[in-house]
C-alpha cells in the first residue's frame, strides 16, 4: 500500500500551486482528480503525477540549495582557476553532461573539484 507524502512534498505542492497562479478552486478539482480533499491526503504515486503535471504547466524545481551550490561550484572554478571549458569537461567526466542538473549532480561536482584541489596541493607540497 502506497504511503502518503511528506511535509517536504505537502510543502512543494502548494510552492507549485502559487508559483502557477493556480486560484484554489483549480487546485481543488486537481485534488479531486485524485480521490482526495486535501493535499495531505495524497499517495506517493499520486504525488508524482501531480508533480509531473505542475512541471508540465511551468514549474520549475531549482531548489535554493542547487543555486547556492552552483555558486559555490563557479567560485572553486574561479579560485582554482579552471577555465569553463575545463569545468565543462569534468562536468562530463563526472556527470556524464556538461551542465549540473540537479542538486546531486552540483554535489558530484563539488567533491570532484575537491579532490582536483588536494592533488594539486599535494603536488605542490611534494
Amino acid at each position: 500500500m502506497a504511503s502518503t507524502i511528506t511535509k517536504k512534498q505537502v510543502t512543494l505542492l502548494q510552492t507549485a500551486k502559487t508559483k502557477l497562479g493556480l486560484s484554489e478552486e483549480d487546485y481543488r478539482s486537481l485534488l479531486y482528480k485524485y480521490g482526495v480533499d486535501s493535499t495531505k491526503e495524497l499517495k506517493q504515486p499520486a504525488f508524482k503525477h501531480l508533480l509531473k503535471t505542475f512541471q508540465r504547466l511551468g514549474f520549475e524545481m531549482r531548489a535554493q540549495p542547487m543555486a547556492a551550490q552552483l555558486r559555490h561550484i563557479v567560485k572553486m572554478q574561479s579560485d582554482m582557476g579552471i577555465t569553463d571549458a575545463g569545468l565543462n569537461s569534468l562536468c562530463q567526466k563526472t556527470i556524464g553532461k556538461y551542465n549540473a542538473e540537479t542538486p546531486g549532480d552540483c554535489s558530484k561536482i563539488i567533491e570532484a573539484l575537491k579532490a582536483i584541489k588536494r592533488r594539486r596541493e599535494h603536488l605542490a607540497d611534494g
